[in-house]
């Protein structure tokens, strides 16, 4: 049985909303006054092409975990479900082999929920892949949440799977690099770092550096010159005409091969459940997650013969 998401994100967000409380030294039912307030606000920002999200504040940090993850994690899966491409790299690797994965911006573990989910719909049997997964964030305060999802999903394999890593699907090596996306710099002084990963995910990347999008492009450039001969890139985001012509832009690099781009209106999967969330879902009131998207799935490759 595949794991789900907001399931999945439950006690993570439960035990982080007892301790915000308890720092910032106001009831439960306070915090969940405040936590209401960030989903309209940030809906508002996110329309902007620099949007200015209060990652400093740790409980909007955990309301952007309760309002995006479940449908940016259900994308991935989406995403892969679609791609021939990528159904081929996870199915070759489901004899035990290492995947790896390097995951740019976007949410906090929406990219390796999805996958895992991907990975339980499609093994065989006993079968199952070592993730190596990098997650490159330009606010570094996001390896708390990052942390807490890792342990919440290896927690669900636990009590799904039993305490031995060998009987779970996916085994989960993860590392966090504090980079920022809009400064080639700070990826220059990692010469080899980037040459491993065999996908690289932008999930709801582009969209939140459009205003740093000329900066980026040195990033990414950089990233397929690194990439080794046959490294996928996988973007998803929202379907906007400008976002698209973004991506478009970012994949004319003389050494990408574009896969074709596929649009997509629909809402997360039947077996997901909201309510799941507990008393998230039920404090949150008329704040409910996302469950629907209007987005579109690109996918690259870095050429074979490209040196």
């Amino acid at each position: 049985m595949p794991i789900a998401f907001f399931k999945t994100l439950e006690p993570v967000l439960s035990q982080y909303i007892a301790e915000i409380s308890r720092d910032y030294r106001i009831s439960k039912d306070d915090a969940f006054d405040r936590a209401k307030k960030f989903p309209a606000d940030n809906g508002n920002q996110y329309c902007t092409d620099d949007p200015a999200l209060k990652h400093g504040d740790p409980l909007y940090r955990h309301v952007y975990l309760y309002t995006h993850v479940g449908v940016h994690a259900n994308l991935i899966d989406k995403a892969f479900c679609k791609s021939r491409t990528l159904h081929a790299l996870v199915k070759n690797k489901l004899d035990g082999q290492k995947l790896n994965v390097c995951s740019l911006g976007g949410g906090p573990g929406s990219e390796l929920l999805g996958l895992v989910k991907y990975v339980e719909r499609v093994r065989k049997g006993d079968s199952r892949i070592e993730l190596d997964f990098t997650r490159i964030e330009t606010v570094p305060l996001w390896v708390e949440s990052w942390e807490a999802l890792v342990r919440g999903l290896e927690e669900t394999f636990g009590a799904t799977y039993g305490i031995d890593r060998r009987d779970w699907p996916v085994v989960i090596h993860r590392s966090f690099l504090p980079l920022d996306l809009a400064r080639v710099d700070d990826f220059l002084q990692f010469p080899t770092e980037f040459k491993e990963p065999e996908l690289f995910i932008l999930n709801h990347a582009v969209s939140e550096l459009i205003a740093a999008k000329d900066l980026f492009r040195e990033v990414f450039n950089h990233l397929v010159d690194r990439a080794s001969d046959g490294a996928c890139f996988l973007i998803i985001d929202r379907n906007q005409p400008k976002v698209l012509k973004t991506v478009e832009e970012l994949l004319n690099h003389k050494d990408l091969d574009n896969l074709g781009t596929i649009t997509e209106s629909t809402n997360v999967d039947g077996d997901e459940r909201a309510s799941t969330l507990g008393e998230w879902f039920e404090l949150m009131w008329r704040r409910h997650p996302k469950l629907t998207w209007k987005a579109f799935f690109t996918m690259a490759r870095k050429n074979v013969s490209s040196i």
